[in-house]
């Protein structure tokens, strides 16, 4: 090859060196930019979507939670009584004391205003009732097995030779009203 074919060559190699090079420049450059943004775009979605997963996670935990706690507020709700129910509670009362051989001496109610008030609260109401220490224990303890809320607010007992060998006990209660 002579020097003028051989530097033809050559520029020709050249120029499809420059074109080659000028295409993959205007041509597939902007296609590599569009793969590293949309590759960008994946690494930031799919660090979204971890994140909502895991708040999805979160989420289903707070589901079971507060479905677990609306559960024992509808218990919980369930042990508190209406006005309609007070008399018939006290009822429940004193004839659990009955079934203890426990005499009654008097219960007053609670105040009537406070049982049609029309709002949640504690009801007092008080007990006067006599028989042995034991029997009067046993039937306090077993006031937690009945259905509703029912708190001890104040107890007396006290003996006397009158009535020897009972006790007599003034036990003041507490009914949980709910509107």
């Amino acid at each position: 090859m002579k020097a003028h074919e051989r530097r033809t060559t050559i520029m020709l190699i050249l120029l499809i060196v420059v074109i080659i090079g000028g295409a993959f420049y205007f041509f597939l450059m902007p296609k590599i930019r569009s793969i590293n943004t949309l590759q960008a775009k994946v690494a930031t979605l799919s660090r979204r979507l971890s994140e909502v997963r895991r708040y999805r996670d979160e989420l289903n935990s707070l589901r079971d939670e507060v479905n677990r706690l609306s559960a024992q507020l509808t218990l919980t709700e369930s042990r508190f009584i209406t006005g309609e129910q007070v008399l018939t509670v006290i009822n429940e009362i004193a004839d659990s004391a009955r079934s203890y051989q426990l005499r009654l001496i008097n219960i007053e109610p609670p105040d009537i205003n406070l049982i049609s008030d029309g709002k949640s609260g504690s009801l007092p109401v008080h007990f006067r009732l006599y028989g042995r220490f034991i029997q009067i224990g046993k039937f306090i303890e077993q006031l937690e097995n009945l259905q509703y809320a029912i708190t001890i607010k104040e107890i007396k007992i006290s003996s006397s030779p009158d009535f020897y060998p009972q006790v007599l006990a003034e036990i003041t209660f507490d009914l949980y009203k709910i509107r």
